[in-house]
Parts: C-alpha cells; structure tokens; sequence
C-alpha cells in the first residue's frame, strides 16, 4: 500500500520556527566484518525537499533575522539558468505567487509538507487528491488519501490559498523537468564529498556526545537531510519519521555548518518550551513571543554545545552572528553575539534549565 502521511497535524519545529561480491567454491564461512557502528541518524540528501524548498525560495520573500534559504540563492539560480537559456513557469509566475504571499504570509507553513513525502510523483498526486477534494478530507474519492489532504489543509485553509497552490505546484512541474532535476543531479555529483564528511564527522565525533541530550528529546533516531536551498533556519517535522534538514555546506572544510543547523532545530525542543512557559496570553496573543522564538533557539543551540561540544561554540557563535549580518570579528564574540540575539536573563535561565533536564540521565 502506499506510503500514507503520518498525521494529519503534523508537528512542526518552525523558527521564524537524501539524504541524508562473487561467490568462490570453497565450503568455509568467510570471516566475519568487523561491524560498522550503527548511525541512528544517517546523513542524507532528498529531491522532492530540495525542490519544494527551492520553489519556495524563489517566490518568498526571506526577511527573518536568521534567514530560511542562502542569501543571493535567487541571483545563483538565475545565473545558472541563463547559463543553460532556460525559462520556465516558475519564472513566468513569479511575480504573481509572490503576491499571494503577501496577502497570506501564512502560507509559509506549506514548507513542511515535502519533508514526509518520498518523490515529486507522489507529492503531485496528494496535491492533486487535496485540490480535487476542495480541502475537505471526507471528500476524498479514495479513502487513503484523507490523511493527506488534511494535512494539506492545514496551510492551505481558503479557496484563495488552494489556487495559490495550484498555481505553485503547475510552475514547479515545470522547473523540474526543464531545470531542476538536472541541477539538482550535478550538484548532488559535486557535492558528494560533502555529504560523506559530514556523514562521517556527525557519526564518529559529534552524535555521541549529544545522544543523552537527543533521546531525552525522543529523538533516539532519525534522519538528517543536507538541502542546497536552506541556510541558517533548518526544517524539522517531529512526527512519525524524525527529519531534519539542515544548510550543505559548499566545501568539506565547512561540513561543520551542517551540525550547527542541526543543533539549532535541535535545541529548539527547549527553547520553543522555555518561549512558552516565560510569555504572558497577551505576548501570544499579540506575536510577541513568536519574536522572542528565533533568538530563543539560536542560544539553545549555543547553551547546548557548551554542555556537550564547548569546542564547537565559537564557530557557531561566529556562524550564525553571519547568518544574521553581523560581522563575527568581534574581540569578545559572546558580546557580539549576545547583542545580536537578546534574550532576558529569566529566558536563558529557562532555556539552560530545559536543556539540561533533557541532558540529564533518569
């Protein structure tokens, strides 16, 4: 049977908040391989992500202080596809889709939704069961698909937003047989040496030190996915498949940026509580405390490394002062970087107290 969505709610961590012999005559067993040790979160790399965010990226405006995708992708893309004479929907209806971001910046939340798919035919056709059913999940013509369509439905609320939808999926059909997938593929060939440092790095060096930390969060296992649009902001869906996508680095002396993204939408777990507990109604109500979120999980991820990698700290710090334009040259980087995410005392307290219950072994 199908793959089926996970939930119709699926759980976002959202701030802002794939991949990853020939047999002799002889009768004796061959000897044993030394095992290799088993990595509850492999790294890898995933098409339909990558496609789906890099629609994203080129027809939302990215004004958060810690931005979703890299600055300048747009020029990079457009750069690469004058290099190939290519125009496509996506372009063609650029101007139109980003107009119905600003009517609805809501829509945002559509991200998610190609971090529990598998492949661009299947996303398709559970675009299509939604917009055929007009978002109502009992209209379905095949019972399996309902758990998809709510869980469309839940960015895609109004009659307006559904053809936004149609518009966007239709534009980003087209990018992907006459650009992106061989984009994509050249990339992906560049890049693999990338992918197989910070496979390797994650596992050997930095997964064990976080372990208490990621399954007191009952994130024991999962994947991570490097992903060529993203930047500082990772992705995150919590439900059924953990899965985080998180910045691909350019080179393998950078691979390290990947496990800064990762800790960031890591430790969001105890900065999203912290947020939480120390805001009043009136400061959620209002979106007040949506403002505090950013700078919130961003000195988790730093609290975080200080507990358990406090090598790792400065070139986080300096990591992500960038990601927000500062400089990170600064003779006292934790002033520049404590300028650069202000937080209260009372909030960091909180932040450093969940994050070392869940550091700590029961």
């Amino acid at each position: 049977m199908r793959r089926l969505f996970v939930g119709a709610c699926t759980i976002f961590v959202a701030l802002g908040c794939s991949s990853l012999g020939g047999g002799g005559a002889s009768t004796d067993p061959a000897p044993a391989s030394p095992a290799a040790p088993v990595n509850p979160w492999p790294v890898k790399t995933s098409y339909i992500v990558d496609l789906w965010l890099h629609g994203h990226a080129m027809v939302q405006d990215d004004t958060s202080k810690v931005p979703f995708f890299r600055r300048g992708y747009r020029d990079l893309i457009a750069a690469a596809k004058r290099s190939r004479s290519v125009t496509t929907q996506l372009d063609a209806n650029a101007e139109q889709l980003r107009r119905g971001f600003a009517a609805n910046p809501a829509l945002v939340s559509g991200q998610f939704l190609a971090l529990q798919e598998r492949t661009w035919e299947e996303m398709q056709a559970d675009i299509a069961a939604f917009l055929d059913a007009n978002g109502d999940p009992n209209a379905a013509r095949d019972s399996t698909m309902r758990p998809a369509i709510a869980a469309f439905a839940q960015s895609y609320r109004s009659r307006a937003d559904r053809d936004w939808l149609r518009l966007f999926a239709s534009s980003l059909a087209d990018e992907h047989t006459r650009f992106y997938q061989q984009y994509w593929n050249d990339r992906q060939r560049e890049l693999q040496p990338v992918l197989a440092t910070v496979d390797s790095q994650f596992a050997n060096r930095y997964y064990p030190p976080l372990r208490g930390f990621l399954n007191n969060s009952q994130l024991d296992k999962g994947e991570i996915l490097l992903s060529l649009p993203l930047d500082g902001e990772g992705r995150t869906i919590t439900s059924g498949q953990h899965t985080v996508a998180v910045v691909f680095p350019a080179k393998t002396d950078s691979a390290v940026e990947a496990v800064y993204t990762f800790i960031h939408e890591v430790a969001a777990l105890a900065s999203g509580q912290a947020v939480s507990d120390n805001t009043t109604p009136a400061e959620k109500q209002s979106g007040m405390a949506s403002q505090y979120e950013s700078s919130a999980a961003v000195r988790a991820g730093a609290l975080l490394l200080r507990r358990t990698i406090p090598d790792l700290v400065p070139g986080y710090e300096r990591y992500y002062i960038k990601a927000a334009r500062g400089r990170g040259t600064a003779s006292n980087l934790d002033d520049e970087f404590a300028r650069t995410f202000p937080l209260s005392k009372v909030m960091l307290d909180a932040i450093g107290k969940h994050v070392d219950r869940l550091l700590s072994t029961i």
